[in-house]
């Protein structure tokens, strides 16, 4: 009987050994948090830009906007207004690759680690489709419909502009004479494909 309740112990031991191997290296990126982001520019400045290189088409005006990282930083906080959420302003966005990358800090107590998922982007008539396609607890792969669950308590409330069903959250974009007509994540950028209609 002793002998098991060794071996239970060493195996829990273990256990614990490699769970913190896991989880403790996985520190949110600090300079990629909103609480350090400073808005110089917004979405409608940076299509401003863009129409000084646009194409005119049978549709009207059109550009394609290039967003890096820190730009989309700029844009989302500035899309949101003023942030006081601690959660959110400890939050670290950044692309990789294909995806939107998006860090979330927790504590399981002793342990300081995070919650990492990976964004697909796509746009239909002015909503953004933000689809949820892995995550992980540190280093390790949770289930999508864990996170999600937890994602759509704080995004389903009022006030935040946006929706989320299933693995999906769904924002209606800001329009100021523009319509957004494809959003895709490549090569660690955000491209936009942007139409300001003409009317002769």
């Amino acid at each position: 009987m002793w002998k098991w309740i060794k071996r239970l112990i060493g195996l829990t031991f273990l256990l614990v050994i490699v769970l913190a191997v896991f989880l403790i290296p996985a520190k949110v990126s600090t300079q990629e948090q909103f609480k350090n982001v400073t808005v110089n520019t917004s979405l409608v400045d940076l299509a401003q830009e863009g129409f000084s290189t646009a194409d005119v088409t049978a549709s009207g005006l059109q550009t394609e906007l290039q967003l890096n990282s820190p730009q989309l930083r700029q844009v989302i906080k500035s899309m949101a207004g003023e942030m006081t959420d601690e959660t959110l302003l400890n939050t670290a966005v950044a692309m990789n690759g294909e995806y939107i990358n998006v860090q979330v800090p927790i504590e399981l107590g002793p342990v300081e680690t995070m919650v990492s998922m990976d964004f697909s982007a796509s746009v239909t008539d002015q909503q953004l489709t933000l689809n949820l396609e892995r995550a992980r607890l540190g280093h390790l792969p949770i289930p999508r419909s864990l996170v999600a669950s937890k994602i759509a308590e704080k995004v389903n409330q009022e006030g935040t502009g946006a929706t989320m069903i299933g693995n999906q959250i769904q924002l209606t974009m800001p329009t100021s004479g523009y319509r957004i007509y494809s959003a895709k994540v490549e090569k660690g950028n955000m491209v936009l494909q942007i139409i300001v209609p003409i009317s002769y």
